[in-house]
């Protein structure tokens, strides 16, 4: 109810014409004469401050409760959808004439829906940037910060600190450095999906099985060195030396000594 009565404030009444409201076999398809408001456009839409066409309109439907008093039907419109375990709505079909949503259908993603359900009921928040990089990790298994700023409209740092706001909450892992980065789902969060395997998957057979690797030849031999891990999992220096401070980072191993001379050994525990 809410979001129609959003489409109307937002409506060129100047132009002929019905909202036509389509239902096909994967989709329901709402499109209104007349183009986005003026500034709007499919790339700045989650972003760009609302511009209801009929102000008078618009404030009287806010004032009678009927539409969101922040004016951010659309955004409320994808994170509902997102939230449900479906994908956002689609406006990439849109002309100057005609704005045109399209709902697709189909299966939901139950798993997630039902987790974000669950976590918001323990008190934990989700933007609509976290459910948007939930749902391209779910269909693509991984995510850059370059994809990320694409799915936000906002530029890369914005959308690396988000990313990083998920890997602070322990519902996403990194991996790489630098443009080379990825992100994908951490184990704990694939457990609570059903889907350990899938992390094998996300991550990539090749690092874990450097990792373990590199935590056997430690256990055994009581330290590893950069140079050892290169030859042993045979891989580069540099990869060799991202690996280790993974590792490292994860309270896997701990470092000891400086450059050339640094070895790391098993990380245990202070009461160990």
């Amino acid at each position: 109810m809410a979001d129609r009565q959003q489409d109307r404030a937002s409506r060129d009444f100047t132009l002929p014409g019905p909202t036509i409201v389509e239902v096909t076999r994967d989709a329901l398809v709402v499109s209104n004469p007349g183009g986005l408001p003026e500034g709007i456009t499919t790339r700045n839409l989650l972003i760009t401050p609302p511009r209801a066409r009929n102000p008078a309109l618009a404030d009287a439907f806010k004032r009678a409760g009927l539409v969101e008093r922040t004016g951010r039907g659309i955004n409320r419109a994808f994170a509902s959808q997102l939230a449900l375990g479906r994908p956002a709505p689609d406006y990439s079909q849109s002309t100057a004439g005609t704005v045109i949503a399209r709902v697709r259908s189909g299966p939901a993603d139950r798993e997630l829906a039902s987790f974000i359900v669950e976590a918001r009921r323990g008190g934990q928040e989700f933007s609509l940037q976290d459910l948007l990089t939930l749902h391209e990790i779910r269909l693509e298994l991984r995510i850059t910060s370059a994809r990320a700023a694409e799915l936000f409209q906002v530029d890369q740092h914005d959308a690396r600190a988000s990313l990083n706001s998920l890997v602070d909450r322990s519902l996403l892992e990194a991996r790489g450095d630098g443009k080379g980065r990825t992100y994908h789902l951490a184990a704990s969060l694939y457990e609570r999906l059903g889907d350990p395997s899938q992390y094998v998957r996300a991550r990539g057979f090749d690092d874990i099985q450097q990792e373990q690797m590199v935590l056997t030849f430690v256990d055994r031999n009581g330290s590893i060195t950069r140079r050892e891990a290169t030859e042993l999992c045979r891989i580069d220096s540099e990869r060799a030396s991202r690996l280790l401070r993974r590792l490292r980072d994860e309270g896997r191993l701990e470092m000891h000594g400086v450059k050339r001379s640094a070895y790391y050994v098993m990380k245990h525990d202070a009461d160990d």
